[in-house]
This record gives structure tokens, sequence and C-alpha cells, in this order.
């Protein structure tokens, strides 16, 4: 396996991490399962989600967790899945990953979200001491 091959298997593993912590089917979302993937510190993120006809903006794991733990609670049933193969291309300590996903989601009162919900997404990753974080996220409504 080449260097290249080893950090976009790395990066995809991180990916699938991410894709299952925005899984969480019945069970209540925490974000818990994203400490480890995103960058860690003030200011060390920025994320931009279309949301709510406009755009939220978040520059830590801490900020990331506080907004979107409450909007999940309003989930009865909510899961994620690759609309398509994600395109990675990498070099040197960053790498960047774009991808479209649907979600398959359900209200607290039972209502199934029909048409499903998809996003466009794109993903920054830098290697940090070795390992690599998610440093920006870009989610656009599909």
């Amino acid at each position: 396996m080449t260097d290249m091959d080893s950090d976009l298997h790395g990066i995809r593993e991180k990916l699938e991490i991410w894709l299952a912590a925005w899984s969480p089917g019945s069970s209540p979302w925490t974000g818990a399962e994203l400490e480890g993937v995103f960058a860690t510190g003030e200011n060390a993120v920025h994320v931009v989600d279309d949301f709510e006809g406009g755009a939220v903006v978040l520059r830590s794991y801490d900020e990331y967790v506080a907004k979107w733990r409450p909007v999940m609670k309003s989930f009865r049933y909510w899961s994620i899945a690759l609309a398509e193969e994600p395109t990675f291309r990498a070099s040197g300590d960053l790498a960047v990953v774009t991808f479209r996903f649907q979600a398959n989601a359900e209200l607290a009162d039972g209502t199934k979200l029909d048409p499903a919900p998809g996003q466009h997404g794109t993903h920054v990753w830098e290697r940090i001491a070795g390992e690599w974080r998610l440093v920006h996220e870009h989610l656009t409504n599909v």
C-alpha cells in the first residue's frame, strides 16, 4: 500500500465514523462519536451548513454538538447513507472529500420526511499530530 493509499484509507475510515455518528436510528443523537473526528480547540474547525433558509456557521466541535443536539431531538428516527461514491483528493497533510448523502428520517410524531432530505458535502481533512482530523465541513441542501 502506498502512502497515498494509506492516507485515503485513513480518511475513508474517518468519513465512515462521521456517517455512522449521523445515523443514530431511533437512538438519541449525541455527537459524542464525532469527538475524535474533528480538530479540537477554539476556532479549530469551520462548519457551514445550509439550514432553515440560512447558513449555520460553527467554529468548534463543542459548538457543533451544541447546535445539532437540540435539532436532532425533533426526530424519532434519523440515518444517512451515501448517495454516490465520494471523491477523495489528498496532497501532503490536506485532503478534500466531496460526497452526497440522503437521509431516512421520521419526525417525533412519526411523520416520515418525504421527499427524503439530502445534502452535498465537502470535508477538508488535515493531518494533525499524525492523525486525520476534520477542519472544514460545508453542507448544502440537495
